[in-house]
């Protein structure tokens, strides 16, 4: 971080023992220094505390000093959809089968056959590929999009978390204000990655009419 601050000023940093510095002609990058606040992701007590030292806001739980974002998935529905339909799977799947990558990654055989699905899941998997080279398989589609084996587990998939009319959302968004949140960073997924975007910055919009 430090590096990368001085980077950003147009001044020459030490990057694995060597000088480094942004090289760009003028007219091809923004004009040094580059002022951006720098966040970090930070979920233990070392990290949280070395935050404050070297960032400008940090991505995990509530920070005691520094501003706080987490990351969210979810959909808001449109007027009279279900939570159960097809389109709500097919937009949150990515992000919620990741249980079971990681599960898998983890844990092993026996981690991600004891979640619903897994047994099914880790057969169609494990039929693709030998043992060594499994691990190229297992967060195909990481959090953008679904193979046909992921396919399968969303009948299983959390449709709750972050799911709702803009109404809903939207208060779920000022119950993170609440714990301590100053941002989020919402991670759309799923074949409609515009449509996603247009109607969680409504869902937004409703909560930051409820403040005023």
């Amino acid at each position: 971080m430090t590096a990368l601050r001085r980077l950003l000023a147009g001044e020459t940093a030490i990057a694995d023992g060597k000088p480094v510095r942004m090289l760009h002609a003028g007219g091809l990058t923004a004009s040094r220094p580059v002022q951006v606040p720098l966040w970090i992701s930070v979920f233990g007590p070392r990290g949280t505390a070395l935050a404050e030292k070297v960032a400008d806001g940090v991505i995990g739980p509530p920070h005691p000093v520094l501003p706080t974002a987490t990351i969210i998935s979810g959909t808001v529905l449109d007027p009279g959809e279900d939570r159960e339909s097809d389109r709500v799977r097919e937009a949150i799947g990515p992000w919620r089968v990741v249980d079971w990558h990681n599960a898998y990654a983890k844990g092993g055989a026996e981690a991600v056959d004891a979640l619903p699905g897994g047994r099914a899941w880790r057969a169609a998997l494990e039929e693709l590929a030998p043992e060594d080279e499994r691990h190229l398989l297992t967060f195909e589609g990481h959090v953008t999009h679904l193979p046909d084996r992921d396919r399968r587990l969303l009948d299983h998939i959390d449709l709750k978390t972050m799911v709702g009319d803009a109404a809903r959302v939207g208060r779920s968004l000022a119950r993170l204000a609440d714990l301590g949140f100053h941002e989020v960073v919402y991670a759309p997924s799923g074949p409609d990655v515009a449509r996603e975007l247009r109607a969680f910055a409504t869902a937004r919009q409703q909560r930051s009419a409820a403040d005023r």
